[in-house]
């Protein structure tokens, strides 16, 4: 007679990944995530009733039930679950309770647990699914929720600051100032490209739109109108203000320009404006 897997009768095949030191072990491991996955039975939903009572039933016939679990064990000998599993050791599943006023529920949830002993703190959690509408799903675990979301919004991020970098340009400027530069041709180039490019496609009318446009845009941002000079030069102001403080502050630099200064008016040309 074969001996059982892992012992000295028969060895452990060499490249094979080593048993479970312990049952809880072994059971995480073949716990497999299906979250991927969705199955349901409209047979079964067509002739029986699903409620609380018949949801674990319903259940066993998807793949993300274990037959080997110790509800199967209980139901073939035709025992009392309620009263043999708490004595029991190993994987076990049970639906969570439901008033009896929201019966019938649309969302039945399903616990996989491991069982070491007879005590409430003697179970572990090993995957969690729910019954919606017949449908039957593993639901994701935490970490995975918040990575997706990271994610999502690492891209967003990225992309804003892609469209921001785009717009316009802010370079350092010693000591402590700074250079805000649009990009080259500005709202002006963008027109005369929209309307055909810089060749024949593009009309008298057109180009002396965008000439006006960049007689209004004067000082050397085409890309804003005034309103939003005003806000972005304000903030940018304000942080360079801040960290003239801490240099004034520290006896390095003299005063900080005021914001006035900085918006320079209509008389600069096309020069960048320095703070």
């Amino acid at each position: 007679m074969a001996s059982p897997a892992g012992t000295a009768g028969a060895p452990t095949p060499a490249g094979a990944p080593p048993p479970p030191s312990n049952p809880l072990a072994a059971a995480v491991a073949a716990t497999p995530d299906l979250t991927a996955l969705q199955w349901s039975d409209k047979t079964w939903l067509s002739y029986l009733s699903l409620n609380a009572t018949t949801a674990l039933d319903y259940f066993s016939l998807s793949p993300f039930y274990d037959s080997t679990c110790n509800n199967e064990l209980v139901k073939m000998q035709r025992l009392d679950p309620a009263a043999i599993l708490p004595t029991m050791t190993g994987v076990e599943y049970a639906v969570e309770p439901v008033p009896p006023d929201r019966e019938p529920a649309r969302i039945y949830i399903v616990h996989k647990v491991f069982r070491s002993g007879p005590g409430a703190g003697d179970v572990t959690p090993l995957a969690t699914f729910y019954i919606d509408g017949g449908g039957i799903y593993q639901a994701p675990a935490v970490a995975g929720v918040l990575g997706c979301v990271l994610r999502s919004s690492l891209d967003a991020v990225m992309r804003a600051w892609s469209s921001v970098h785009a717009a316009a340009a802010v370079e350092c400027s010693a000591p402590g100032g700074f250079v805000w530069r649009p990009p080259p041709g500005g709202a002006s180039a963008a027109a005369t490209a929209a309307s055909g490019g810089g060749g024949g496609g593009a009309s008298a009318a057109t180009t002396a739109a965008a000439a006006a446009t960049a007689a209004a845009d004067g000082d050397g941002r085409e890309g804003a109108n005034p309103a939003e000079r005003r806000v972005v030069d304000g903030l940018l102001v304000g942080l360079v203000e801040g960290n003239h403080r801490m240099a004034m502050a520290a006896g390095e630099v003299g005063e900080v320009p005021s914001p006035e200064g900085a918006e320079g008016g209509g008389d600069g040309g096309g020069d960048p404006m320095v703070v």
